[in-house]
């Protein structure tokens, strides 16, 4: 029985497939390692000279989620008549640090050069699909068990990227922290190792946001831009730490405990009723 239990985002895969329950939602954790190969496009506006220029450089990004996965189904049986499928939806909070870059962009002279060290960390919630292979490979290709437990997922996520930018040409410095809006979106493959564990490869694409300082220097400085982005390939384990059944994740069955309130207020203001009052001088007969 193929159980697709654990999976952390906000890119859509598509696809006609059904596969076999969750009986639960599933909160989960997870730890990330990847590739990061950041792209900077730096511009620099003084009062003596205009230039800019793009670099790319790579680094390692690390970081992790916690999340919460359901089946669609099992959320939402039905859209008026349309019976939806058995997908896994995730939900979750991710951080990720690392993309430590060094991008070059050109300076006053042909043969001087800004060199911007960049540092960023992100915080984001993201949103992701996951669509089960088992059906599709099976009608293609007839059954293949290894193939059984993958699955393509497809995430968006809009959150936050604190980035530290420090550049200079040995003439002028900038330094700047700033908190940017970031976004992402990527693909990638899920392969479920054991009930409660599984593994993670995927592609994505992330925008750091742009980046604005003060150039400063002997003959008084001027605007420096740096707009940043990363192209990423990322592998990780998520391992499924707790499972609690789908109802008691609905909000329309929390129940909070009532708070006795003084018995002079009005009842429209959480005081007694006449029909408690009643019931309360029965009660002392």
């Amino acid at each position: 029985m193929l159980r697709l239990a654990i999976a952390p985002s906000c890119a859509l895969v598509a696809g006609l497939v059904f596969a076999l329950p969750a009986s639960a939602a599933d909160i989960y954790l997870s730890g990330g390692l990847g590739n990061s190969s950041g792209e900077g496009t730096a511009s620099v506006d003084t009062d003596f000279y205009t230039a800019g220029g793009e670099d790319v450089d790579s680094a390692p990004t690390y970081g992790g989620t916690i999340g919460l996965a359901f089946a669609m189904d099992e959320a939402l049986p039905a859209i008026k008549t349309f019976e939806l499928p058995s997908w896994i939806v995730r939900t979750e909070l991710e951080y990720m640090m690392g993309r430590d870059y060094e991008i070059k962009s050109d300076g006053a002279a042909a043969n001087d050069f800004f060199l911007s060290e960049v540092d960023s960390w992100t915080v984001m919630p993201n949103f992701s699909v996951e669509v089960p292979l088992r059906d599709p490979i099976q009608w293609l290709f007839g059954r293949i068990p290894v193939l059984e437990p993958m699955s393509l997922y497809g995430n968006v996520g809009l959150g936050i990227a604190q980035v530290n930018l420090a550049a200079s040409d040995n003439n002028s410095d900038v330094d700047e922290d700033s908190l940017n809006f970031a976004w992402q979106g990527g693909a990638g493959i899920n392969y479920t190792l054991t009930d409660t564990t599984s593994f993670v490869l995927g592609w994505r694409y992330v925008s750091l946001g742009t980046t604005e300082g003060t150039v400063k220097n002997l003959q008084g400085g001027g605007d420096f831009e740096l707009e940043l982005a990363s192209h990423e390939i990322v592998t990780g384990l998520r391992i499924n730490f707790y499972t609690a059944p789908l109802k008691d994740m609905n909000p329309r069955y929390w129940r909070m405990p009532r708070v006795p309130m003084p018995g002079w207020l009005p009842s429209w203001l959480g005081g007694p009723s006449d029909e408690d009052e009643g019931e309360s001088d029965a009660d002392t007969l």
